[in-house]
């Protein structure tokens, strides 16, 4: 009886060995686990915030190259007017002020200022 104790005692100790080796397993993977998705969350959360901190950055950019663009139109146009609505004028002849303007209009058609510094310049349909 006493090798029959000591067997049934060592099976019972490899089992229950066993089994706090599957529960030790299991709780390590399952906080393992949890520390993995909170990593996750937190990265998530802070590649969000800096998406967010860009959008307001790159929204406020737009709105202030819109308002600048209006303006710019205004100027234009209230110079353009100007000559159209001159009565009497015959001979087309522009004025250095007209022809600077004209010419930084053009410059400025396709471009806004810190809001396209990146943009390719394209000039005649090609891409420089």
């Amino acid at each position: 009886m006493n090798l029959k104790a000591t067997v049934v005692a060592g099976a019972c100790f490899i089992i229950l060995a066993y089994a706090h080796g599957i529960y030790q397993y299991r709780s390590g993977w399952n906080e393992g686990r949890a520390n993995l998705v909170s990593q996750q969350q937190q990265k998530a959360q802070a590649e969000l915030a800096k998406k967010t901190q860009r959008q307001q950055q790159d929204e406020s950019k737009a709105a202030a190259a819109d308002s600048k663009g209006k303006t710019e139109s205004e100027v234009i146009t209230r110079e353009v007017v100007k000559y159209i609505k001159t009565p009497g004028r015959s001979v087309c002849t522009f004025d250095d002020a007209r022809v600077l303007l004209k010419s930084r209009a053009v410059a400025n058609a396709n471009s806004i200022p810190g809001y396209d510094t990146n943009a390719a310049a394209v000039q005649n349909g090609i891409a420089k």
